[in-house]
């Protein structure tokens, strides 16, 4: 019985020791001071001001348009005997470019041309007898008034014959193609669709922000028009402008701007699709960075040398394009986190890999 309690006991004192290690563990834990952890330096890029010219612009996606596009409109009905053209052919105005069937329009000429000549016989007979006093006025009149309708119609029907040959209105290329022998022609349908590729514009719009800076600079604006093509190459053209709108359409809150395209060197047509930037400043004499220094918030980091830290500022900005922006000259000499930028905090050390 006693070695019993013995054990009981024995056990009871092992629980209550394990449990009394386990709290004076706790609170020596508890009583630690946390130890301060270094801050990670974090590697960024350098780079300092360029002092150069900036040319404050806008860019905007735009597509080429033909200053001279007429739609080729028979000016006849009928089937179409021949059709001599084919998409992207080059035409010359008057060209014949289709036939349209003559058969019924040679007929009502020759049955117009028939009662012509009768309505100036019988005129002429008339005269004569009226001139002798044979016949009156009236009958006069009436004879000279069919003689004149009769000549009308074979006018009409001469003119009708004529057009059934129907020819380019332009010099141009073919862009579109609408019909084909055999179909039926119309003056209500078009046939084709000619373009004079030699005289090109662009027609872009603008939001209203820039109305007033493009009204008070138009005279001075210089337009660029590019586009790239599948091999990566970029073509480029001058413009001059043509018109700006007087007015912002309200449901676009844009205006409309049109330049017409200088020696592009059948490079660009109809419809293409191209980037058109249009310079509207030019400052000289500026400290720049790229747009792609800056932070999402439009600030600057800078590189302190002494404490090896980032610093936040929001500098001034002069002026500032797609590409680039010109900053307050008293930070020429500064030195600029551009790689890093996005990463790093105000007060942060930071470890310069290169400088650009």
């Amino acid at each position: 019985m006693g070695k019993r309690l013995f054990f009981v006991f024995f056990r009871y004192f092992i629980l209550l020791l394990g449990t009394a290690m386990i709290a004076y563990g706790i609170m020596q834990f508890l009583s630690k001071s946390p130890e301060e952890k270094t801050p990670t330096a974090v590697p960024v890029i350098l780079a300092t001001p360029e002092y150069g010219t900036l040319q404050e612009s806008i860019s905007l996606n735009a597509h080429i348009q033909s200053d001279h596009m007429v739609a080729l409109l028979p000016l006849v009905s009928g089937e179409l005997e021949t059709v001599s053209f084919e998409l992207g052919d080059r035409v010359e105005k008057d060209q014949v470019l289709a036939q349209i069937d003559s058969e019924a329009y040679e007929q009502q000429r020759a049955q117009a041309a028939s009662a012509k000549e009768v309505a100036q016989t019988t005129f002429m007979r008339i005269e004569r007898l009226f001139q002798a006093k044979a016949v009156s006025e009236q009958a006069y009149e009436e004879a000279k008034a069919n003689r004149d309708a009769t000549r009308a119609q074979w006018e009409l029907a001469e003119l009708q014959m004529k057009n059934t040959a129907i020819k380019a209105p332009i010099a141009g290329t073919v862009i579109q193609k609408y019909a084909s022998q055999g179909n039926i022609a119309s003056p209500e349908q078009p046939i084709a669709l000619i373009a004079d590729q030699e005289a090109l514009s662009v027609k872009a719009h603008i939001p209203a922000y820039y109305f007033d800076i493009i009204q008070a600079q138009k005279d001075q604006l210089a337009i660029h028009v590019r586009r790239t093509d599948a091999s990566g190459n970029v073509h480029s053209a001058k413009a001059s402008l043509q018109a700006v709108a007087p007015s912002i359409d309200p449901s676009s809150n844009t205006f409309s701007l049109i330049c017409t395209l200088q020696e592009q060197n059948g490079t660009f047509v109809p419809g293409m699709a191209v980037t058109i930037q249009i310079i509207y400043n030019q400052l000289e004499g500026v400290y720049l960075l790229k747009q792609e220094d800056r932070t999402v918030g439009g600030a600057f980091y800078l590189y302190d040398e002494e404490t090896k830290t980032a610093r936040y500022e929001n500098i001034t900005i002069i002026a500032e394009n797609d590409f680039l922006v010109a900053i307050d000259p008293a930070y020429k000499d500064a030195s600029f986190i551009v790689g890093g930028q996005h990463t790093v905090l105000d007060g942060q050390p930071v470890s310069v890999q290169q400088t650009r």
